[in-house]
This record gives C-alpha cells, structure tokens and sequence, in this order.
C-alpha cells in the first residue's frame, strides 16, 4: 500500500462500543482492515468493525490497558494483541494511539476503535467478513476490579482525610473534599490493582491541605482507608456507567451507591457490576521526599466464580 492510497482509505462511521455496558463478546461486520503502519517497526494490522466489545487505550488518559481477545472467522482465531484508539480528521492521515492530536469534540474527527492483529495471521480477513470479537474475559474480569478499586480508593482517602483542610476546596460527589483531583498526578492499573501518585507540593499546601500532618499520620490513615473499603466490598454496592450514548467519544460516568452517599465520576473504562466481586482490597504507600510525591499501590484480589 502506497503512502497516497493509506492517506485515500475510507473508514466507517465512528465505533460503537459496548464494553461499558460488560460487553464480552459481539457479532461484527469487518469494515476496513489495513496496515498499522507505514512504518517498518510497527507491523500489524488495524481491523475495524462497527460494533465492538474491546476496550482500547485511551491515549489521553492511558490509566486502564487495553482488551486483548480474538477475531473468530469461521474455524479461524486469529489473536487480538492490542487494541487501540483512532482518530482521523477528515481525509488526512490516520492518527494511532499516543499520535492522536485531536480533541474529542472537534468537529469533523472522526474516532474510533482498531484491533491489532499480526499480519499473517490477519491475512484472509476482510471488509464484509461477519466476524465474533470475543476479549480475554479472565483478564478482563481482574481489570474491572482494579479500576473500580482505584476508584473506591480515592473517595476512602478522600473521606479518611477531610480534616487534614483547613480552607474550603471543591468536594467528591459525597461531600467530601478531593484530596484525589487536587492533587493525584498519575494513575495506572494492572491486573493485580492500580498504582496512584500523589503530589503533596507547596501548590496543595496553598490550597489548605495539611501535607505535613498527612504524611505524619499516614500509617493511620491509611489502616482508615483499608477499613472503610473492605466495608464497602461487604456493602456489596451496585456499580455501573451511565453513557450520554454509545460511541467512543460519548460522555460516561462510574457509578456506585456506596453507604453514606453515591460515588459518580468522569470514567471511560470497565468496571464490575457490584462490588462484592471483589475479595479484598489493599493498600500501601510510600513516599518520595526528592520529589514531593505520595505512591500508593492498591493490591486487589478477585472473588473466585
């Protein structure tokens, strides 16, 4: 394929995505499969469908990792390894994952998701193939509890740490003040929990948090912390995405109604659909006097089936 004819190739209408809702698994058209690339170093395929239940990367927030499953086209599985975002305005080139400069709501971006497969193994696929996209569910299931756990941590420290103000700041959809939004600069999860770094800087000590108390009482704090989500996970609370529609670049928000209040933010990933899935959640830190930073690891073990 000739760099004009990349640049010429017609996508489909944006992707309908159906992992927020726990999709697994979903009967597809293929609309267009190309290379991933021009580029050498990056071999593979880009398969795209209308519909599809992987969950890509964002690369805007690149927290939760993407879906790997398979393409099942008649006896054939070929292996999805990645799944990634892409964007493209109008006729010009293909932006893939980290590449993307485009915001959500340009006009004339067109978004959406791309499954990446090895090129010979992807070989026979093509446009007009009814495909099933089927994601690792097991890895998929572990992934739900990480992010939902990251979630549910913050609203803990939150709580755990409310008094640690001393000036008014902006509160989490339960009233307390968000320690998590004013200072947390990192986040990722793994199939193990999440990971989650804090700066603990003059900027938060201007805005009325007490840094040095905090680290002071951290031990405490953070025994707080663990105790209130293990009480959550007995609470056994419903969790789900309320979705402003069904396209990649749709609004959603995660949902739980813990006891004492609804939790509710901005998330693009999946989650599980009550807590009680999970089995226990942990939580340790440490802190970096170089840099100013709090890390905090989040160990999370899943419910066996």
């Amino acid at each position: 394929m000739t760099t004009q004819e990349y640049a010429a190739l017609r996508l489909p209408t944006a992707t309908t995505v159906t992992y927020p809702a726990g999709s697994l698994e979903e009967v597809a058209v293929i609309t267009t499969v190309v290379p991933r690339s021009l580029e050498p170093s990056e071999s593979g395929l880009l398969v795209f469908t209308e519909v599809t239940p992987f969950h890509p990367l964002d690369p805007l927030w690149p927290d939760q990792p993407a879906d790997r499953g398979a393409i099942h086209l008649g006896a054939q599985v070929i292996e999805v390894h990645d799944t990634v975002t892409v964007a493209r305005r109008g006729i010009g080139p293909l932006m893939v994952g980290g590449a993307i400069d485009a915001r959500r709501d340009e006009p004339g971006v067109l978004f959406l998701v791309a499954h990446v497969v090895e090129a010979e193994a992807g070989a026979h696929l093509r446009p007009s193939n009814i495909v099933t996209l089927r994601v690792d569910e097991e890895r998929r299931r572990r992934l739900n509890a990480a992010h939902t756990a990251c979630h549910l941590l913050a609203y803990a420290l939150n709580e755990s740490t409310d008094a640690l103000w001393h000036k008014l700041a902006a509160t989490d959809s339960r009233g307390h003040r968000d320690l998590d939004a004013a200072s947390c600069v990192s986040t990722a999860h793994d199939i193990d929990g999440s990971r989650d770094s804090y700066r603990l800087g003059k900027s938060l000590r201007k805005r009325g948090f007490d840094s040095a108390r905090f680290l002071e009482e951290l031990e405490p704090i953070l025994d707080e912390v663990n105790r209130r989500l293990n009480t959550w996970i007995e609470a056994d609370s419903p969790v789900w995405i309320s979705a402003d529609g069904p396209l990649l670049t749709d609004r959603r928000n995660w949902v739980c109604e813990l006891p004492g209040g609804t939790a509710e933010m901005s998330c693009g990933g999946t989650h599980v659909r009550r807590l009680g899935e999970i089995l226990e959640m942990t939580a340790t830190a440490r802190y970096d006097g170089e840099t100013g930073t709090l890390h905090i690891r989040n160990l999370v073990r899943v419910r066996d089936r």
